[in-house]
């Protein structure tokens, strides 16, 4: 265990960091934790986590070139603050965060694939709380849920798994949109892909891709809008 209790840990290292699934980091404020510090292609370092807690701050993990692959095998949380992960591959387990940051609890940028295998939660007292992935490839594993808007985007293809909901507006204020962009790029092959026991909801929701699949879609209060370059398949 790492842990200040009334301030902030900060982990820097120049090629890599490995933390035992079991290890828990807690902080009082801030956490963050680096591991791309040394020279080398994108994913040449890797961050691999247990739990990560900070009681009253933010949860800050990568963010310095060259980006490293980060695995999370325990749950991160963010009591009063955001969670931003910056990495090359990034998997996660669950993530949990109560305040926005630029208009989002939970931000998952990835130079490569980002990979949800535990339920993303922003959810607190305000309304808006927003999840932002964006990647090369997506994997949702596991459910999303915001009361703010959510924004899912790849240059190539996105998969959302068999039984998972990426709800946006959970408490049903009414504005907050839920958008998923596969081929943001416009290079074509990038398809979105979602289970036919998968749902994907909001208070509008778009879907975009080169070849767009669908389970059950359910847009609240606007309108469902689903573009594809190539063909829809709607089950």
């Amino acid at each position: 265990t790492i842990q200040s209790t009334f301030s902030s840990v900060d982990i820097n290292a120049g090629a890599g960091i490995t933390f035992n699934a079991g290890t828990t980091v807690s902080a009082g404020t801030n956490v963050t934790i680096d591991g791309g510090l040394a020279g080398g292609a994108p994913g040449t370092n890797t961050v691999t986590l247990g739990t990560v807690t900070a009681n009253a701050g933010n949860v800050v993990i990568g963010g310095t070139a060259p980006d490293p692959n980060v695995t999370a095998a325990g749950t991160i949380t963010a009591t009063s603050g955001y969670v931003a992960i910056d990495g090359y591959n990034i998997q996660t387990a669950a993530i949990n965060a109560d305040t926005n940051n630029a208009g989002n609890a939970i931000k998952l940028t990835g130079g490569n694939n980002v990979t949800v295998g535990g339920t993303l939660t922003a959810s607190g007292a305000a309304t808006d709380l927003g999840i932002d992935i964006d990647p090369v490839n997506v994997n949702l594993n596991a459910d999303l849920l915001a009361t703010g808007a959510i924004n899912v985007t790849a240059s190539n293809d996105i998969n959302v798994a068999a039984g998972v909901t990426v709800q946006a507006d959970t408490d049903s204020t009414g504005a907050e949109a839920l958008a998923i962009t596969a081929d943001d790029d416009n290079a074509g092959g990038g398809d979105l892909v979602a289970n036919t026991t998968s749902t994907l909801q909001g208070a509008s929701v778009t879907l975009d891709g080169d070849n767009v699949t669908t389970g059950t879609v359910t847009a609240d209060s606007g309108d469902a809008t689903i573009t594809a370059s190539a063909a829809i398949t709607l089950n």
